[in-house]
């Protein structure tokens, strides 16, 4: 037996076959790892750079402010504010307690509900609604981990019911229908923008400038040729003409005979377009331009 242990030992082409195999194996393990250097390093670089950078950043919308509608003295008859939202990711939310206390001070809201919401079993949970802006842009200053602070435009009717038919509505997806707001609904929406910025793992952003910003474009404001006075005299005396002749309905238009401006157009009855959703749906159709009349009644 030792003598073929010996044999094996001493034959040298043996010996140089074994010194082959290893050294292919070893070169084909060197190729494989060069190859994929090659791959992660030159070939694929520019996609996962862009994968990490993806990981890392977040795109939000920068929402739009409509234009605003005026009458023919420039007194604001639609225009949008800003009032925002505040949630929260508990999973990304570091010290719950203290920061349920600090947003409680802020948010005009108990500490402990605000508590109890960040430690909901929830990637995201609502915190508080139609805050004032000066509230949501102090809650953003906190840059507090987990806590997402979104302004939403909001569009509001100063003068109430005055001019509903008129105008129109603009509805929770920013689209306008009906009146002035839905016919020139492509003037006055404008374009959103968008920003993309980098995020620390826990979700805050960095303070950094924004990988990516595109400014939103206003919408164009509209002037129209209605004057509020007017309008509110016209509202008035329909209004008193409705109870004197205990009429359901009727409408008031108040043209300029040298140009044909109208100058007033009320039809009552109205609502108010600051809270559309609670209002019977016919009444939000104009029936001064959408309902048929006979010659005979004009």
């Amino acid at each position: 037996m030792s003598t073929h242990d010996e044999t094996e030992t001493n034959n040298p082409d043996l010996t140089f076959a074994r010194l082959r195999v290893l050294a292919f194996f070893l070169v084909f393990g060197l190729a494989v790892v060069i190859g994929q250097v090659v791959r992660y390093q030159v070939i694929e670089a520019g996609y996962l750079r862009q994968e990490a950078i993806a990981q890392r950043t977040w795109t939000e919308e920068i929402p739009a402010t409509r234009g605003a509608i005026l009458d023919a003295q420039g007194h604001p008859l639609a225009l949008d504010v800003y009032q925002w939202e505040i949630a929260a990711s508990p999973p990304l939310v570091t010290d719950r307690r203290e920061t349920a206390e600090t947003l409680a001070g802020l948010l005009g809201l108990p500490a402990e509900e605000i508590y109890v919401k960040l430690n909901a079993d929830r990637k995201w949970v609502p915190l508080a609604d139609h805050v004032e802006q000066s509230v949501g842009e102090a809650v953003q200053a906190l840059d507090a981990p987990g806590i997402i602070c979104t302004p939403k435009p909001l569009r509001v009717y100063p003068e109430g019911d005055l001019f509903a038919h008129l105008l129109g509505i603009v509805n929770d997806m920013r689209i306008g229908f009906y009146g002035v707001e839905g016919f020139y609904h492509q003037t006055l929406q404008g374009r959103a923008g968008h920003r993309t910025v980098e995020k620390y793992p826990i979700g805050s952003e960095i303070p950094l400038p924004p990988v990516e910003e595109e400014p939103p474009q206003p919408g164009a404001n509209l002037i129209l040729t209605v004057d509020r006075n007017i309008q509110h005299i016209a509202y008035e005396e329909l209004r008193r003409a409705l109870e004197t002749y205990g009429a359901e309905s009727g409408s008031v238009v108040i043209m300029d005979p040298r140009s044909g401006a109208i100058l007033a157009s009320v039809s009552l009855p109205a609502y108010d377009p600051n809270a559309f959703a609670e209002a019977d749906m016919q009444l939000l159709q104009d029936p001064v331009v959408s309902s048929m009349w006979e010659p005979g009644s004009i």
